[in-house]
């Protein structure tokens, strides 16, 4: 290299440290930086121009060639690793490939999730020991809500550096202390706590409730012994209603003999357990409701004078108002207490369930079947079967006079249609036992997601119907007699034969 040229680049090397200086101590770039850039490019041209046999002359060397070429595949193999992850950053994609679809999201949540037309934020705060764990499984269960939609967004919060954010959050939690993790939803000012253990079920339930528009209202029928939503006894709706509450449901007791009439914005009308008979004006006003459209949910006991037989009979359905037994009782629960194992899969309320592994249990119930001479306008369905073990009596007080047949019966049903000609369309859902709601036995099966998911449908509110957990499901492998014998023959003879032939191989080549 000439002297020339490496005064030209030395040049250009101290132009361009004057250019960073002039960065460093302006903070922006002003025009004496471009000015200073374009010198020390023309200084770098000048010197190429003083040497350029010298470098013509390397460039045609075989080694420079062979020496180009190699780094040309390099510099093409890092673009195109740099381009796969740019794409791969902005277009996310993932395939769930597990049979029971543990990593996606379900169908309610999914739509939810696109359906949002306006940013949803999660915040995440974490800290303590278990604090890593429970954020890696928060993440993971957002991500599979971010891969859906982009309105869906996630910030992770340490309280320790943002600790005006934390106090704004966590100040009032009374386990604010405790919690190694904590995670909200955020919506137009709208703060909605996600309750652990942070699954789809917990992180939808709460999506809703921030986005929720409005509340729809459930009334329950007062005033002839029916089950209390405010009491404190096992036989009251309290958890019901509060679990209600919690989807963005408004509850409220009603009593017809104050009001004279069903509201106006009543969503559903529930009689759930009455034991007194209604007048014959809460009659015709319950009538008048379901012919202009109305949503109705009725759970009756066998044996109780409510007098509400002639209703469900307008409706399409017979309450039989007889005792459904078991001929093989649950353990602990005697021949009273009926297992609902077949559900209709073509109904909302009941597609999400697994056929065979949900379980509804009835104390005390009835059976319920479509009434003779129906109007052709009402469609009556099964909703919810017992096993083939159930039989029914009228009086359970009575010795049976031979031992009994079983047989399915029907616990639950769905009718839907117009009672008469220019009446409107009505849904109803009619059970043989309330007792099944009642604080006792909520939690008991999946009578919790059964009775949540009834009102969720007659309410119209698709979205609120409840979230089976996903389970992994076991691989069963079925051997024969013959076919279990010839694996374990495979599985010992291979490897010994495997072992002499390696042995006769190694005994020739040494003799040889």
């Amino acid at each position: 290299m000439s002297r020339s040229a490496k005064i030209c680049f030395l040049a250009a090397f101290l132009v361009l440290i004057a250019a960073f200086a002039v960065q460093i101590v302006t903070g922006m770039w002003i025009n004496l930086n471009s000015i200073l850039l374009a010198i020390a490019c023309g200084m770098v041209l000048l010197a190429v121009a003083f040497d350029y046999k010298m470098y013509v002359e390397f460039l045609s060397m075989r080694t420079t060639k062979h020496g180009m070429n190699m780094g040309v595949m390099i510099l093409i193999v890092l673009v195109l690793v740099v381009c796969i992850n740019y794409l791969a950053n902005r277009h996310n994609k993932s395939w769930d490939l597990t049979q029971e679809k543990l990593n996606s999201l379900s169908e309610q949540s999914e739509q939810l999730a696109k359906g949002l037309k306006e940013t949803v934020e999660f915040k995440v705060f974490t800290r303590g020991e278990s604090a890593p764990e429970e954020k890696q499984r928060v993440r993971q269960t957002l991500q599979q809500y971010t891969d859906v939609t982009p309105q869906i967004k996630v910030r992770y919060v340490n309280p320790y550096v943002d600790a005006a954010l934390a106090m704004e959050y966590l100040n009032g939690l009374p386990d604010r202390d405790t919690a190694p993790t904590v995670v909200f939803v955020e919506h137009k000012g709208k703060k909605i706590r996600v309750d652990r253990p942070f699954d789809e079920a917990a992180v939808t339930g709460a999506l809703i409730k921030a986005t929720r528009v409005g509340e729809a209202k459930i009334y329950f029928i007062k005033g002839h012994g029916e089950k209390d939503i405010d009491g404190d006894s096992d036989q009251s709706l309290r958890e019901l209603a509060r679990t209600l509450t919690e989807s963005s449901f408004k509850v409220e007791s009603l009593n017809l003999i104050d009001r004279k009439e069903i509201p106006k914005d009543a969503s559903v009308v529930a009689i759930v357990g009455p034991a007194m008979p209604y007048l014959d004006s809460e009659l015709q006003w319950l009538r008048d409701y379901v012919k202009e459209g109305g949503k109705i949910l009725i759970a009756l006991d066998p044996g109780q004078r409510h007098g509400l037989a002639n209703l469900t009979k307008t409706l399409g359905v017979e309450f039989q108002n007889n005792y459904v037994i078991t001929t093989q009782p649950v353990v602990g629960g005697g021949p009273a207490m009926i297992l609902g194992r077949t559900f209709d899969m073509s109904s909302g309320i009941t597609r999400s369930f697994p056929q065979g592994s949900s379980i509804s249990l009835f104390y005390l119930s009835s059976e319920v079947t479509s009434a003779p001479g129906k109007p052709g306008s009402i469609v009556v369905s099964d909703l919810v079967k017992s096993d083939a073990f159930a039989f029914t009596v009228v009086d359970v007080r009575k010795p049976l006079a031979e031992k009994p047949q079983g047989k399915v019966v029907t616990l639950a049903v769905v009718a839907s249609g117009t009672i008469e000609s220019g009446s409107k369309a009505f849904e109803a859902v009619v059970f043989g036992d309330s007792d099944f709601m009642i604080n006792r036995s909520l939690l008991a099966g999946i009578n919790k997601d059964l009775a949540l998911n009834a009102f969720a449908e007659l309410a119209n509110q698709k979205d609120l119907l409840s979230i089976r957990p996903k389970l992994p499901k076991g691989s069963t492998l079925m051997l024969t007699r013959y076919s279990s014998l010839g694996l374990l023959m495979f599985t010992i003879a291979l490897p010994l034969f495997l072992l002499i032939t390696s042995g006769v191989v190694w005994f020739r080549r040494r003799g040889a």
